[in-house]
């Protein structure tokens, strides 16, 4: 109990240099933290669609990608498939194009728990890429 205690008032510093600085990153990662932290999916989804939004506009695809991440397993647990699978998919893609091997597994290890089967591929996507489409999804 009291970590979490620890934890909660780390995220209210955070939430705080948010809303005084204006920081989009500071602002995704609390809405994600709070998403985290709720012991219910149904409760932990409108923080992640806040920081979905907000980290829509995000540099860093990494960021993205594990908001979508965490926001497809808090779907997946509230059994909201279809919607988990979109989540799910985008992280993974990210992930292999990013060359984060063990994020991007963990994300297709994911979709299997939604009941959803996936073909295996022979080559991680930014392999089958022309660079000129990776530059397009990068």
């Amino acid at each position: 109990m009291g970590r979490l205690v620890d934890v909660q008032e780390q995220l209210a510093l955070l939430d705080a240099e948010a809303a005084a600085t204006g920081s989009q990153w500071a602002a995704m990662t609390t809405a994600r933290s709070r998403g985290l932290l709720q012991d219910n999916p149904e409760r932990a989804i409108p923080e992640f669609e806040e920081a979905t939004r907000l980290a829509a506009s995000s540099p860093s695809l990494f960021e993205q990608a594990r908001t979508h991440l965490y926001f497809g397993e808090a779907l997946r647990r509230a059994r909201r498939r279809s919607e988990a699978r979109r989540h799910l998919e985008q992280a993974q893609l990210a992930f292999e194009l990013l060359g984060a091997q063990s994020w991007a597994q963990r994300a297709a290890a994911e979709p299997s728990a939604t009941g959803m089967t996936a073909a295996r591929r022979r080559e991680p996507i930014h392999v089958r890429l022309t660079p000129q489409e990776l530059r397009v999804a990068l």
